[in-house]
């Protein structure tokens, strides 16, 4: 009798136990912040299959549309990006993006490898992107390498330990998935605003530096040598914006590393008449989507060049990525006629 009670209790344990996480997951789920959610809900529970991958910061988020890839290269993409990235969260990025994707080529923005964020600035905006993996050895992994053993490896890996007080502020599109309601598609975020900007004078090639002390160099060969120990293929890229003079001369310095590491470099700051100051800004140092469309024009001229095998995608693709091609259009039809109203 004692041994038939004992089993019970043990099996009793074992069921409140899982009913104990399963509720703790639910809680977790509904009050962490949707941002992360809706911009990877396309990679972790879709069919985006990318092809190329571009990893970066905000500047690449505003800038780059994997929809127009398509249209016009038949190129599948997606934007792994978080706010204030100061690069050494890329291949952290990328291991939790490729438990769903095997992409050919990698395209890593090097437009800040001098800067350092304010750390809390960083770890807030890398929940926007972390959120969205679920809890797993992988997480686990990438959240110590990052953190190691801290409160900060806490609230990534239990994000109710940062959204705990956020109850208050729940709202029907906290218990429901609906990406249309955002504006972001495959990482990219949509912007109609505009500043006109008074461009600092171009500077020239001969007159790089590359900048090593305090900078993430010696990461970016890092990156580069993990990439290809995944078999994946890189290029760097710096997209456009209102760079001074001396920030100029150290992306031009980036051509030395690119040649040292045999990839391509893409230096799409120099390029005087890419984007117009007076209408493709969102600020000084985002595109809108008017900025946006040229430089994703520009790229995919570049990448279809350099990349011939790229942008063979089967039927079933084909029909994901035209779907979402049109899906995309329709949301942007609705956001100009409310622009216009």
């Amino acid at each position: 009798m004692q041994k038939k009670q004992t089993g019970k209790n043990i099996i009793l344990t074992i069921v409140f136990l899982v009913l104990l996480s399963v509720s703790f997951c639910y809680v977790n789920g509904r009050l962490c912040r949707k941002v992360a959610d809706t911009r990877y809900y396309d990679l972790i529970h879709g069919e985006a299959d990318p092809e190329v991958v571009f990893v970066g910061s905000s500047r690449v988020m505003d800038a780059v549309i994997p929809e127009q890839l398509w249209e016009e290269h038949g190129i599948t993409s997606y934007l792994l990006c978080a706010e204030y990235n100061d690069m050494r969260r890329d291949i952290a990025m990328c291991k939790l993006a490729f438990q769903y994707c095997k992409p050919k080529l990698i395209v890593l923005d090097v437009g800040n490898y001098w800067s350092r964020s304010d750390a809390a600035d960083v770890l807030a905006a890398y929940h926007e992107y972390a959120d969205a993996f679920p809890l797993n050895r992988v997480k686990v992994e990438t959240t110590l390498e990052l953190y190691g053993y801290s409160m900060n490896s806490v609230e990534l890996l239990f994000p109710i330990y940062r959204y705990h007080e956020r109850w208050k502020e729940l709202s029907r599109k906290d218990f429901r998935h609906n990406k249309t309601e955002s504006f972001e598609f495959k990482g990219f975020e949509y912007s109609a605003e505009t500043e006109q900007i008074e461009r600092y004078p171009f500077v020239e090639a001969e007159n790089g530096v590359l900048l090593t002390e305090g900078t993430d160099v010696d990461y970016i060969r890092e990156f580069i040598d993990w990439s290809r120990s995944q078999g994946i293929e890189v290029m760097l890229v710096s997209v456009p914006y209102n760079a001074m003079e001396d920030e100029q001369a150290a992306l031009w310095g980036i051509a030395e590393l690119a040649r040292e590491c045999d990839v391509p470099y893409l230096n799409m700051v120099a390029m005087e008449d890419l984007v117009d100051p007076s209408y493709d800004f969102k600020n000084e140092f985002h595109m809108n989507y008017s900025g946006a469309e040229k430089v994703t024009a520009r790229l995919g001229e570049y990448i279809a060049d350099q990349w011939v095998e790229l942008g063979q995608a089967d039927e079933a693709t084909t029909q994901y990525w035209n779907a979402s091609a049109e899906a995309f259009r329709e949301h942007l039809r609705k956001l100009e006629e409310e622009e216009d109203k």
